[in-house]
């Protein structure tokens, strides 16, 4: 249940990598595993809608 909880809040947010770091730290502190943790800090900058809907749209100007 925690590794969707953390993808999901994950993809909610727009923020840079030196944000993520401490959220990161604060998450594992309050008690989450080192799984869940992780995979919030590897998700969360690449994985955001923001970052989803830009990856979308460059490949596909591509082939216009």
């Amino acid at each position: 249940m925690s590794y969707p909880a953390t993808v999901a809040a994950g993809s909610l947010l727009a923020v840079c990598s030196c944000t993520i770091v401490p959220l990161f730290a604060g998450i594992y502190r309050k008690g989450a595993g080192l799984g869940p943790a992780i995979t919030f800090l590897f998700f969360a900058p690449a994985g955001n809608i923001l970052a989803l809907v830009y990856g979308w749209r460059v490949p596909s100007s591509f082939n216009s």
